[in-house]
């Protein structure tokens, strides 16, 4: 996508390293909202789903969003459409990229480490 799209959003031609550095910001902006929102949502609101139980099993995934916002028993009415839907994307390849080096990875564990640690995940 920045490769297509960010160049659009400058005044001048972008270097590689311009480009970059938007991702990284808007990264951690996002992170410094996310986290400025969060708060105002009380614990029984909130439900937080990883991409891979979506991606593995879309239906149940939303199915506990349902549940712990107490829509539980609405989820049903829909399960047959979301199965169904999940279906047709059997065939669905997700974007593939180029590895990061490890000089890129360690930048990104550096600049988004909020996210790690605040998430979760294995840095």
């Amino acid at each position: 996508m920045a490769d297509k799209y960010y160049w659009q959003c400058y005044l001048q031609r972008p270097t590689v390293e311009d480009v970059q550095e938007f991702i990284l910001y808007q990264g951690e902006l996002l992170h410094r909202k996310y986290m400025e929102d969060i708060e105002c949502v009380s614990d029984e609101r909130k439900m937080e789903v990883s991409f891979e139980e979506v991606t593995e099993d879309p239906a149940t995934a939303l199915s506990q969003v349902f549940k712990a916002l107490g829509w539980g028993e609405d989820f049903e009415r829909f399960r047959p459409v979301v199965e169904a839907y999940a279906r047709s994307l059997g065939d669905f390849k997700m974007n593939e990229h180029e590895e990061l080096g490890e000089d890129a990875k360690a930048v990104v564990r550096e600049r988004w480490k909020a996210w790690f640690d605040d998430l979760g995940y294995t840095r």
